[in-house]
């Protein structure tokens, strides 16, 4: 598993990467710390994007064997969380969202990437700190 945290490009400025470390907390869950380049005062909007290349993550999924669910969480508030699963080429997947209720802000799509994979999509806003979203993937069924 890697993780990979850098600051948005724009405007050709930013892109850089962030240290980061991750640990295992339990099968199937890490969790990772992002290390920042200074000091980020309460209150003060900082963004970040973490690519997180995790392959045998949806082995059981890609097996088979069941459903598999993807979360997040921040310990603050977080203004916008865009979170995207990317499948392999061919691969078809039913999908909802986990952690969210009637009258929150989020948006659920699925699309196709330039590769042709498709790519199940959460964007979530004014996500408050330690609540756990995401989504759940399960293969379509072969049922008439």
């Amino acid at each position: 598993m890697k993780v990979e945290v850098r600051t948005p490009a724009r405007h050709g400025l930013g892109g850089t990467r962030l240290d980061s470390t991750h640990r295992w907390i339990r099968k199937g869950q890490v969790k990772a710390f992002v290390h920042l380049d200074r000091p980020i005062f309460r209150g003060e909007e900082f963004t970040f994007v973490a690519d997180v290349f995790w392959p045998k993550k949806c082995l059981p999924f890609v097996s088979g064997d069941g459903p598999d669910s993807f979360l997040v969480s921040f310990s603050e508030i977080t203004k916008v969380v865009e979170y995207r699963i990317v499948l392999p080429k061919r691969w078809a997947v039913n999908f909802e969202h986990l952690g969210l209720t009637p009258g929150d802000d989020y948006v659920l799509t699925a699309s196709l990437d330039r590769e042709g994979r498709m790519v199940a999509s959460l964007t979530v806003r004014d996500l408050p700190g330690y609540r756990k979203v995401g989504l759940k993937l399960d293969t379509p069924s072969a049922l008439p």
